[in-house]
């Protein structure tokens, strides 16, 4: 019998091992007990910042390609009247803005630490922690992100207020770390476990929807034995489903960088300092990876 529908059974999509990854996290989270160095800790905010840089380039470069394919699937409707709600984004300008300030709030937090670990610094980066404590306890950050990551910054704004009249670094990690566990892996969940979940799932809804149209003129030109058509609809349905697992790959790595940082964050709350080349080393090659990717796309 034959097929007239496209689908993608049989296609295969190959992803990279987890090996790697696991073997990073697992190296962030072994050593004996040992002093926070100021490094340690800027390695952290360095860290924030490449993530922060890798989900502008994921959330930015993925509008451009809903978009993209909704201008195709548009043109293809021969509607004559143009509106700004025919063309899909995957993440709205204001959730991006807030995904930014999030992890800009972490980068000062951990920078103001860094300093206070610093002994030369220490009494001077007292009042910086301190203010930025006030601000992370005054404001609803993260809040469109997920409520629970608003809270989350309320509570560590919470607990360097009341950590930092110690003037000791490890103990006010042991007291913000679940705020910033809390944090980080509502970021993560916002991102999804999966392609069914969080933003990762939205993303795929929207693209199986944008996809429809080619799906719907298929059977038609298949019908009529149209083997240009065939081979134009293919073609555009294949590079699309391209586009689309390029996306949702570079959603995966975005949180599995988000949950790398808020391991090494407990890795310097046990006592056990994150290993800053193994953690940037992990956000530096997946923030890479994404501009590869659309660096092709975008080539093509």
């Amino acid at each position: 019998m034959s097929n007239l529908g496209l689908t993608e059974r049989g296609r295969g999509y190959r992803t990279r091992s987890g090996a790697a990854v696991t073997l990073a996290l697992a190296t962030l989270l072994v050593g004996c007990r040992t002093p926070v160095a100021s490094s340690d800790l800027s390695a952290f905010g360095k860290a924030a910042a490449g993530i922060s840089q890798q989900a502008s380039t994921a959330f930015t470069e993925s509008n451009k390609l809903a978009r993209s394919v909704s201008a195709e699937h548009f043109i293809a409707s021969g509607q004559v009247g143009l509106s700004e709600s025919q063309f899909q984004l995957a993440v709205a300008p204001s959730d991006i803005a807030a995904w930014q300030v999030a992890l800009t709030r972490l980068e000062e937090y951990s920078d103001a630490l860094a300093s206070l670990a610093d002994d030369k610094r220490a009494p001077a980066m007292s009042d910086a922690l301190l203010k930025v404590g006030k601000n992370l306890n005054n404001s609803a950050i993260g809040v469109s992100v997920s409520p629970l990551v608003g809270a989350g910054f309320a509570s560590l704004g919470g607990a360097i207020l009341a950590g930092v009249q110690d003037h000791e670094v490890r103990k006010i990690l042991a007291r913000t770390d679940p705020a910033v566990q809390q944090i980080t892996s509502e970021m993560a969940s916002a991102i999804g476990l999966s392609d069914a979940e969080g933003l990762r799932g939205t993303v795929k809804s929207n693209w199986t929807t944008s996809l429809n149209g080619v799906r719907a003129d298929y059977p038609a030109a298949a019908t009529n034995h149209d083997l240009a058509k065939q081979r134009a609809l293919v073609d555009q349905y294949l590079a699309a489903l391209d586009k689309r697992d390029a996306q949702l790959k570079t959603l995966a790595d975005l949180r599995q960088s988000i949950v790398a940082l808020g391991a090494a964050h407990a890795a310097a709350a046990a006592g056990k300092p994150a290993s800053a080349q193994a953690l940037l080393s992990i956000v530096v090659a997946r923030a890479e990876e994404t501009k590869r990717l659309y660096d092709a796309f975008t080539a093509k």
